[in-house]
Formats: C-alpha cells, structure tokens, sequence
C-alpha cells in the first residue's frame, strides 16, 4: 500500500499538472489574436505612412473607415487564414493591383465564386458598343463586331459604365514615357514601382506601391493613364472582319507622315 504521504504529493502532482494545461490552453489561444493585432497595426501603420495614392485616388475615407472596421474583427480571428483574408479585404479597399499578398505560410483564403458568361464587349464610335469575343457555341449568332444597342433593356454603353462604377466602388484590382505617336484610347492608369514588405509575424509578405511611374508630361500614370496623341474607338464593321481599328489608323499615318 503506498505511504499516504507519497499518495498525497502523487495526487498534488497531478492536480499541479492540470491546473497548468487549464491555464496554458487559454494563453494559447490568447496568443494568436493578439499576433494578428500586432501584424494588422504594422500593416496599417506602413500603409498610411508610405502608400502614395490616396489623393490621388480618392479613398482617404474609405481607408480610415476599412482601418476601424478590420481592427475590430482581427479580434475574432482564430486561424492564419482568417487573417489573410481580412489582409486582402484591406487591400481591395486600396483599389491597387500591384498590392498582392507573396510567400504565405498558411492556407489563402478562397475567393468568392465568379463566373464568366464567355461574352465580351468592346467599346466603339458613337458611344456603342460591339461584340468582342462571343460565347463559345454562339459564333454563329454573335460574331464579332456586332453592334449591341441595349442590355436587359437599357442603353448597353450606360450599363457596362454603371457596372464599371459598381466595381470600382466595391473595391479590387480596377503606363511608362512615350516617345512613340499612339493611337487608340486611354490606358488602364495602372504603373508603379514597389517594394516588398514583410508582417512582424513572418506570416506573409506583401507587394506595396511606393510611386507612380511617370508620363512623358510628367503627370502620374498610376490611375490617370496615359491619353493617346490620336484618340480611335472602335469601328464596328472593321471589328467585325477581324480588324484592329487603332492599328488601321496607325497604318494610314505612317504613309502619309513625313519621312
């Protein structure tokens, strides 16, 4: 029979023994959100002292109201990929898609299904709108270059303008000197240089803008684009028999420019 003593200190050890593990499990859990805090406060941080389209871009607002809003769920984070996913959230809300997430150590989170209808438009003279790709299968029915009046019963140029707002609005991923003449219409507005910053944590590192690439007037590429010195849309009838209305004129330029 062991000694009562022995038999106490046993019974003292094991209790010793679960009173740790109670104590350890919640540290643990604590740990992680305030890691994803700590990491979410330097990401700001970098952001707002180093980011150089705000003004540029119109979203100061947007910004400070998405900084309140993910500070107050990083606490509900309970998994790597909860916090990546309150990462990219922020990074839409930049409207920059330079900004990208490299080297993650957890799982992404994966986006939201979207599906594609295999249709593209193309915008053209006199405010229209022409087919660009159709459907596969439906070639027969709409070839490219088919000028398309109206969608779901509305002016199709109003409605593919309102859907362009739309995402802008909604946040997401929305060009360098020239010397050459350009023909055809206003690139994206999308060029910067960036560096490579990494979160306290090690979790993952992201691609953060840091300027503007620079147009030949010397006005920033990054969401103004660059203007063409010959403005072409698209003319419906060439893009139909697979022509390329801005080469065409360009084409027509280049003999008759002088030499």
């Amino acid at each position: 029979m062991p000694h009562p003593r022995r038999r106490a200190c046993r019974v003292s050890a094991g209790v010793l023994v679960s009173l740790a593990m109670l104590v350890f499990v919640p540290l643990c859990g604590a740990a992680a959100p305030r890691t994803y805090m700590t990491d979410l406060g330097a990401f700001f941080k970098e952001v707002d002292e180093g980011y150089p389209f705000f003004e540029l871009k119109g979203i100061q607002k947007d910004w400070a109201a998405a900084k309140a809003r993910l500070a107050t769920q990083v606490r509900r984070c309970r998994s790597d990929s909860d916090f990546l996913g309150l990462v990219v959230e922020a990074i839409g809300v930049l409207r920059d898609a330079h900004m990208t997430i490299q080297d993650p150590k957890a799982q992404m989170p994966q986006p939201p299904a979207e599906y594609y209808p295999g249709l593209s438009f193309l915008p053209a003279l006199r405010n229209t709108v022409v087919v660009m790709y159709p459907p596969r299968g439906r070639e027969a029915e709409l070839k490219t270059g088919t000028l398309v009046v109206a969608i779901d019963g509305k002016p199709a140029r109003a409605v593919l303008d309102e859907r362009a707002k739309r995402a802008w609005a909604k946040g997401g991923s929305f060009s360098s000197p020239q010397r050459a003449r350009l023909f055809g219409e206003k690139t994206a507005g999308s060029s910067s240089s960036k560096r490579q910053w990494t979160f306290p944590s090690g979790i993952a590192s992201i691609r953060i803008s840091v300027r503007s690439r620079w147009r030949a007037d010397r006005k920033p590429i990054e969401f103004n684009g660059i203007d063409p010195d010959v403005p072409v849309e698209a003319v419906p009838p060439e893009v139909a028999g697979g022509l390329n209305s801005a080469i065409r004129r360009a084409e027509a330029y280049l003999r008759t420019a002088p030499k």
